[in-house]
């Protein structure tokens, strides 16, 4: 599900429910799929977890995660082709973090 919900958004035909069910399910996975047990598998997840949390702007959520892979980095195989996606989305998180702490509300 999670990974049908990134497909889906590209086709723009993912809301908040979709986003809300892939991120359930990415956090089911992690269950199992821990740093310990599975390394590889943990830090892709993370991935997309922060992808769906950034496409419904779960800004606070975004910027742990991404963090949580910034940290863990050269660890993962993928980092070197995720670490600018990653980076990304950690700034636009805390623009929007910004901005909405401008506005008197937090995410």
């Amino acid at each position: 599900m999670g990974v049908m919900h990134h497909g889906r958004h590209k086709a723009g035909a993912t809301g908040a429910a979709g986003v809300d069910a892939a991120v359930a399910c990415f956090y089911r996975a992690l269950e199992a799929r821990t740093p310990e047990a599975a390394p590889q598998d943990w830090a892709l997840t993370i991935f997309s977890l922060m992808q769906a949390l950034l496409d419904g702007e779960r800004w606070s959520a975004v910027v742990d995660r991404g963090r949580a892979l910034e940290r863990f980095g050269s660890r993962w195989a993928s980092w070197p082709a995720h670490e600018a996606t990653v980076a990304y989305a950690v700034a636009a998180a805390e623009r929007a973090l910004a901005q909405l702490s401008g506005q008197g509300r937090w995410t």
